[in-house]
């Protein structure tokens, strides 16, 4: 027999989890799009002024 106050409590438990879930990733996502733009501005800026500095 099913305990309705046990399927309760882990239905709210479930909920809070996927929330935090959410909130892991979606921060996750923001620090690797910001990661991947700092490399792109580094590699852009090798190749255009040579190993970082500028050409005269």
């Amino acid at each position: 027999m099913r305990n309705p106050w046990m399927s309760a409590w882990l239905s709210g438990a479930n909920a809070v989890a996927g929330r935090a879930r959410s909130a892991w990733l979606r921060e996750a996502r923001k620090r690797q799009a910001k990661t991947a733009a700092e490399a792109r501005r580094r590699v852009a800026k090798f190749w255009a002024f040579g190993k970082g500095r500028r050409s005269s």
